[in-house]
């Protein structure tokens, strides 16, 4: 349900011309007054890059008690969402479960809606009623969609096929439309029925609309996708009535629609108009930097990602039977005998919370949704930690559903009111013991999937980052401007790029002149001259800003490994002394002039040691920069406890000074 954007021939707008500056004679096709119109700004697909067009299971997951109210056997197919409604029936587009639940996913608390941009809603829905009954949509400024948070616009539901257009009015609820709302609900139908949705928007008025020309005064007007009356059935949802042309004429709402190629007729003259085409708006979607972020605890300083290929990534469980870790996925059951089935993580060193904060997990539940403290309930998981000997901390639920769950939580954004208890602090400016998960809490015998957990740290950038991204709405010819921001509100960057968009993936390679936290955004503009933008959904620490051209660059791992001690010596050689200990140095260098590989030397307290080539493939370091992966280096340097040993990386020119990439203690 998507249309490509279209450049209308010179005859075709030769003939609109004419027909608007005359009236269309009785018996002639209707003529709209533009070939072709942009979309208008859309909530999902500016928030989520994904529109409520029910295309993808994504687009709202059918899980009765969780995404719906008295209704029953939801299904997503053919691009239309179709369930049987009981009296009061209501499907919830946006929910928070703030206070007292944790925000991940499409919760209404991360994609608040700003009711001062999306002003209308409408709708294409089938209602097996046989009369017309009251409804309406609903909203909740907080969370859990309590009554006393509740503002409403009621309308009509009429048997059959229908568009709804809803300007969103308060009709006599408690809330106004203003400000920022956290939950969305729209009521289907109040009598038992059966219930068709082919497209939700949440939606910005365009400030025109198309007008069509009939030529027949009081005729019926309807709009068809395609030039086949036959097809024009009550169970099809492709055509439908825009209104009556009064005078002979009449504006048809094209910002309420979503993008296709639209046809007009009326009741007098059955000919078809030549085709209105509502264009696709850019729709960007920053890829990296990302919330789930980069490099994991378990890898980078337990030397083992938490990935359940083996069972020595649980360090025990509590309350869990049957478990297994076939095919590196951790699998087992709450053994019914409590609601508090807990895994702790094997361990490596207690780290620093402020550096790995971005809670990854891909987790799947078997059984029915319920939220219930009895067997068959308890769908809500836990995140505890471990700060000192008996002192933890536990988040509020994180509310899961059944089947697979791809869960990310920014840890640094917790507030006291997300974790269970009375305490003055959160996850920030702590040293992490112990990290354990805990999957459900129904007290009976519900069985769980493990496919990795990571606690991250932000994306990296080290003198370069590779900013990726792609256009979900992608045509030819649509440019792309990229900007650095301090903050993901109000798109006030700097420009630090443009770019053709290409289909699919797209990478800039960014070179950063600043450090510091960016989060990234990128403008599209299509060759109608529509424009769509959208931030990243983690932002980049830049922890070393890029050298000017010609100047190597380069990194030295802040970890030191000692990779030979003077007592072993004796062991392997008895003839041999050594008194100097010798550290394991890693790192990377290039020179931005070429892909050839560079040299690194090390001093020790500045005294000039070894030197290595850095040749090592590093495929990170070919995202970044695009100059190949052959620029990484691994070197044994003999230094004494507690001695500076720096590293510098050599021009690839002779005579040039090398630059200094790095310093660490030999301590280990």
């Amino acid at each position: 349900m998507s249309a490509r954007r279209v450049l209308p021939s010179l005859a075709i707008i030769v003939a609109l011309t004419a027909a608007l500056m005359s009236p269309v004679a009785a018996g002639e096709a209707a003529v709209v007054s533009v070939p072709e119109v942009t979309e208008s700004a859309d909530y999902a697909s500016e928030q989520y890059g994904d529109p409520w067009d029910f295309e993808r299971a994504t687009d709202h997951p059918l899980v009765p008690g969780l995404n719906y109210l008295r209704t029953s056997n939801e299904q997503i197919s053919n691009g239309r969402l179709s369930l049987h409604a009981e009296p009061q029936a209501a499907v919830y587009l946006l929910k928070s479960w703030e206070p007292g639940g944790v925000a991940w996913g499409r919760d209404g608390d991360d994609y608040p809606i700003d009711t001062s941009r999306y002003t209308h809603l409408a709708f294409r829905m089938y209602n097996s009623t046989p009369t017309n009954i009251g409804s309406g949509v609903f909203w909740f400024d907080c969370g859990l969609l309590r009554p006393e948070c509740r503002g409403g616009a009621t309308f009509l539901i009429k048997p059959g096929w229908n568009t709804y257009i809803v300007p969103m009015v308060n009709n006599g609820f408690e809330k106004e439309w203003t400000g920022i709302v956290r939950g969305l609900s729209l009521v289907v139908s109040t009598i038992e029925a059966d219930v068709e949705v082919d497209w939700i928007r949440l939606y910005k008025p365009n400030p025109t609309e198309p007008t069509v020309i009939t030529g027949e005064a009081n005729s019926t007007v309807y709009w068809d996708l395609d030039t086949k009356k036959a097809n024009n059935t009550p169970s099809n949802p492709n055509w439908g009535v825009v209104g009556t042309a009064t005078g002979g004429e009449l504006t048809f709402p094209a910002s309420a629609y979503p993008p296709d190629q639209y046809y007009f007729y009326t009741s007098d003259n059955g000919a078809y108009s030549a085709p209105l085409t509502i264009n696709d708006r850019p729709r960007p979607v920053v890829l990296d930097p990302d919330k789930a972020g980069g490099a994991d605890y378990a890898t980078t300083i337990r030397g083992d990602a938490w990935d359940f290929s083996q069972a020595s990534d649980v360090a025990s469980v509590t309350h869990i039977i049957n478990t297994s870790t076939a095919s590196g996925v951790f699998t087992g059951s709450s053994d019914g005998t409590s609601d508090d089935s807990q895994v702790w993580l094997s361990m490596g060193a207690p780290f620093d919370s402020n550096r790995f904060h971005r809670f990854v997990a891909d987790v799947w539940f078997g059984g029915p949704f319920s939220l219930a403290a009895a067997p068959g309930g308890g769908m809500n998981a836990r995140l505890v930690w471990q700060l000192g000997p008996g002192v933890y901390r536990v988040t509020d639920d994180l509310v899961v559903q059944p089947g697979w769950n791809h869960i990310e939580i920014d840890l640094a954004e917790l507030t006291t009111e997300d974790i269970e208890g009375s305490h003055p602090d959160t996850w920030n400016n702590q040293t992490i013991q112990a990290f354990r998960f805990d999957p459900t809490e129904d007290p009976g015998v519900r069985q769980f999937k493990l496919d990795n957990i990571a606690l991250n740290e932000d994306d990296r950038g080290n003198g370069a980052f590779a900013i990726r991204f792609r256009d979900d709405a992608w045509s030819a010819g649509t440019t792309a401007r990229i900007y650095a921001d301090a903050d993901n509100t109000g798109y006030d960057g700097q420009l630090i790029g443009t770019m053709a968009v290409a289909d699919g993936v797209n990478t800039y390679h960014w070179k950063p002149t600043v450090t510091g936290t960016r989060w990234v955004y990128t403008e599209m503009t299509d060759t109608s001259g529509a424009t769509s933008q959208a931030y990243s959904t983690g932002p980049v620490q830049v922890i070393a800003a890029a050298g000017p051209k010609g100047v190597p660059n380069g990194a030295l791992s802040a970890t030191v490994d000692r990779y030979f001690d003077p007592s072993m010596a004796q062991l392997l050689d008895p003839n041999r002394t050594i008194n100097t200990p010798t550290w394991l140095m890693q790192g990377w260098a290039l020179d931005p002039d070429t892909t050839a590989s560079i040299d690194v030397s090390f001093q020790v307290d500045g005294v000039h040691k070894t030197e290595v080539t850095a040749a090592m493939p590093r495929g990170d370091i070919a995202a970044s920069f695009g100059l190949g992966p052959n620029h990484g280096f691994r070197a044994i340097v003999p230094a004494p406890r507690g001695a500076t040993i720096c590293a510098y990386a050599h021009n690839h020119v002779a005579g040039q000074p090398p630059k200094a990439i790095g310093c660490v203690t030999a301590d280990d």
